[in-house]
């Protein structure tokens, strides 16, 4: 299945509309957050590759891409248990083909080079998610930015990838955008749920 990157934000419009609910079922439900690296095809071992041939699993040929390859929306194998020591496995939150009946598996580094504690705060900017980094969070995303220049990297909320996008440059001012949303009552849930899940972190400090 080749579907360029492009679509996979021209999808992420219709579909995250019917599917945002499962991330954040009320406003202040704390959420998941974190920013990884993304992995190339050819960096997963061939061997992980063929673990992941379920039924209706369409695994993609292109080595430049980080993704995996392709699984029905109503396949409910957790992709967690395929997680190694280097890396784990991520589906995106949207269908990326123009029927919607696949999202795609992308593999993306262990642990994320950002997580909650990193943001200060996060807001509603026309039906979008702005985040902004507190100092430390500030200086890890201009340095992530910086080794990831011309590559994808990952957002994630909840247990799913929000956005891919590609980085042009190094990101100094501590500010990332969650585009595609262009829904205000999405977004305000998303908002409600990381502003939770930063008060917990805060707590627990």
């Amino acid at each position: 299945m080749k579907i360029p990157y492009h679509l996979l934000g021209l999808v992420f419009v219709i579909t995250i509309i019917s599917a945002c609910h499962n991330t954040a079922a009320e406003k202040n439900d704390s959420i998941f957050f974190g920013i990884y690296s993304t992995y190339n095809l050819d960096d997963v071992p061939l061997d992980f590759r063929a673990s992941l041939n379920q039924p209706g699993f369409i695994p993609e040929n292109n080595t430049s891409m980080s993704i995996i390859g392709y699984k029905p929306v109503n396949d409910t194998i957790p992709l967690f248990q395929y997680n190694d020591g280097n890396f784990g496995l991520f589906e995106t939150h949207y269908t990326v083909d123009d029927n919607q009946q696949y999202k795609a598996v992308i593999a993306l580094e262990r642990y994320p080079s950002l997580s909650i504690g990193d943001l200060k705060n996060c807001r509603n900017i026309d039906g979008n998610v702005e985040l902004l980094m507190n100092e430390s969070g500030k200086a890890k995303w201009s340095e992530f930015t910086k080794l990831n220049k011309g590559k994808r990297v990952a957002l994630v909320i909840g247990e799913y990838i929000y956005t891919l996008p590609h980085i042009n440059y190094e990101i100094v001012s501590g500010v990332a955008m969650v585009s595609g949303i262009n829904n205000d009552s999405i977004a305000d849930l998303i908002v409600g749920g990381l502003d939770a899940s930063m008060g917990m972190n805060v707590n627990s400090d």
